[in-house]
């Protein structure tokens, strides 16, 4: 008899891990769409920028939106994909350690090419990024202002080296997504919270504006950068 009751128990647990995960995916597809409503109302014209990609749900997200709206921004992926790098310092704890979240370029293209992404409408920048954000980069990828940043690299060390070297790409109303602004159980002096704030401290001609609260641990900004939008 337990025999019995126990397979359909373990298909309705199945179902429900499902159901739960699928609501969590459309916090983050919800915020990628409020995104793109700002910034087409706006008309704040630039390219999308994903760190840390993983599996490529926002990403493809982000595709969606931009093909529905007819909008002309290049997508680029920066990523390891090796996963994430030894963890040292502020970013050690309980969640995060190196090689987490490792997914071949190979693979990613299969998940996002599914949605009709086609190669010339992105571009993976692969590498860690203290060796792959380089200023030769700069002058290889044809990258305009960014529209809409979506910052998924979980460590400060990781976050920091992104911002120093997406500083020249902002503009006012670009819109950054941390996925993970409140992990480390909040601490303000570590992951995203921690660069984002000695950002703004290194660079003053740069505000940001607190917007949207996403998922469990997810906070949006509007970049409010002086003079204007160049």
């Amino acid at each position: 008899m337990r025999d019995l009751l126990r397979a359909p128990w373990s298909l309705f647990s199945v179902l429900v891990d499902r159901a739960i995960e699928s609501r969590a995916h459309f916090a983050y597809e919800r915020m990628i769409g409020h995104a793109y409503q700002f910034l087409n109302s706006n008309r704040i014209v630039g390219d999308y920028l994903e760190f840390g990609v993983y599996r490529g749900r926002t990403f493809r997200a982000a595709w969606r939106r931009i093909k529905k709206m007819g909008r002309a921004d290049h997508l680029y992926a920066f990523d390891s994909f090796e996963g994430l790098p030894e963890t040292t310092g502020v970013d050690v704890g309980p969640l995060f350690h190196g090689g987490k979240y490792a997914m071949s370029l190979a693979a990613f293209r299969q998940c996002v090419e599914i949605n009709g992404l086609t190669r010339s409408r992105y571009t993976p920048v692969v590498g860690y990024y203290e060796t792959s954000l380089t200023e030769a980069l700069r002058s290889e990828i044809p990258l305009r202002k960014a529209s809409l940043i979506y910052i998924d690299c979980d460590l400060y060390s990781s976050t920091k080296e992104a911002f120093e070297w997406i500083r020249p790409y902002l503009q006012t109303g670009t819109i950054i997504c941390f996925d993970d602004y409140f992990t480390f159980s909040g601490d303000a002096d570590k992951g995203g919270q921690r660069a984002l704030r000695e950002f703004a401290e290194k660079y003053p001609e740069f505000s940001f504006l607190d917007w949207l609260l996403f998922g469990w641990a997810g906070k949006s900004f509007i970049v409010n950068r002086r003079g204007g939008l160049s």
